[in-house]
Parts: C-alpha cells; structure tokens; sequence
C-alpha cells in the first residue's frame, strides 16, 4: 500500500463517501418501487417520490463523479486497498483503474492501521506485481489511441516500464518511459515530454486516455531520433 499524503488520504476519504450515498441513493430509489408507502400513495405522490429520488441520485452522482477526478489529479496509485474514514467508520479501499472503489466496513476487533503506513509493512513483490499490471494496462489503453495517429508503443521488458514509440511501418521515433498511472513520456536529453495522459471527461463514466498530437508529430518528424554524430 503506497504512503499518501495529506491530501491524498483526504480525497480518498470523500471518495469513500460519495460512493457509498450512490450506493445508497440507488437503494433508496429502487425501495421506493415496492415500500408500503408506494402502495398507499396516490400515482401523482408515487411519481414525485420517483422524481426526488432520481434528482438525489443524479446529486450523489456528480458529487462522486467529482470526487473521482479529484484522486485522479492527485495522481493516487490504481490497484492497491487503502483504509478510509467514512461516517465515523474505517473502511478497507480498494481503487481501481478507473477510479471507482470497492469498500468493505473494517468491523470492530479487526486490524486498523494510520492512515499513512509504514512502507516496511509493504511487500515489495506484491507492489511491484501491481505496478507491472497498471503499466502495462496504460500501454494497453495508449496503444487504442495512438494507433489511430499511426504509431504505436512496443514494450520493451516484462515489467512495461519502457517501450519504443513506432511508426506503422516499425520504424523507431522515440524512447518511452510507462507510468503506472495511464500516462506515458518520451524521455529527451532534456528531460520528458508527456505523449499520453488520463484526462477525467465529466460526460463520461471513467476516465480518458488522451495523446498530445503536437508530441505525436514531432516524433513522426524525427524530433526525438538519436542524431548522427559527424567528425
């Protein structure tokens, strides 16, 4: 489990609870269906209730939407369980790629940690399992967009940290650098330069992979080549 900052720990925490009040917004509303109150209510009644609790579901919705973009900017390692605080309770978080979660109620008797732990609890192994298949999740999701610009990324080891930007006929444009969390850098001698990124669309229901095109050109053009040295 990756230390988190302050903040870090504090998004997760909101992130916790916008999605247990969807959760509990979509029970609210589906009870409201075959409660007794629905029997007895006149069908105009009925129908406001179904009006309110839709208007509450879309409310809880985009406050969790937002919430999700907010870890996203943060940058919060994908895959890993964290611990929560939600309604006074301590909750075992698990983040997935596209920033939903997964929470279980930590009951009482059972193991609680800080909010920040000891990174030698971690096992190293399981870590660097998690970051190899966040990796190669974000070559997977970069290749579906840069192949549509006519290049591609080739891994370059089994554990996806590197890879080469090709052209569609294989020719080499670049040295790639993976990141775990869906983004990927060309590395210059002057440092990097971003080729892919995860930008968080509000219309959509997860996160989108992006390519910056201008990146894309200049590696077509040669930009980030190796250049022939001349005496």
């Amino acid at each position: 489990m990756p230390t988190l900052t302050q903040g870090q720990q504090r998004a997760l925490n909101t992130l916790t609870t916008t999605a247990l009040s969807v959760e509990m917004a979509e029970l609210d509303a589906q009870n409201i269906e075959t409660d007794d109150l629905s029997r007895s209510l006149p069908h105009g009644l009925q129908g406001l209730r179904r009006r309110l609790a839709a208007l509450k579901l879309r409310a809880a919705s985009r406050r969790h939407l937002n919430a999700r973009a907010h870890v996203l900017r943060l940058e919060i390692p994908t895959g890993y369980n964290y611990f929560t605080q939600s309604g006074g309770f301590t909750w075992t978080t698990l983040l997935f790629q596209d920033f939903t979660v997964d929470s279980v109620l930590v009951l009482p008797g059972q193991p609680g940690t800080p909010a920040t732990p000891d990174p030698a609890d971690m096992d190293p192994r399981a870590l660097a399992e998690v970051d190899t298949q966040n990796r190669w999740a974000t070559l997977r999701h970069a290749n579906a967009v840069l192949t549509l610009h006519g290049v591609s990324l080739a891994w370059t080891d089994h554990t996806y940290q590197g890879a080469l930007l090709l052209d569609n006929t294989g020719r080499y444009l670049a040295s790639v650098r993976i990141h775990p969390h869906s983004a990927a850098d060309i590395l210059t001698d002057d440092g990097s330069q971003t080729l892919v990124f995860t930008r968080y669309d509000m219309d959509a229901e997860a996160p989108v992979m992006a390519c910056c095109a201008e990146t894309v050109h200049s590696a077509q053009a040669g930009a980030f080549r190796p250049r022939t040295q001349t005496a």
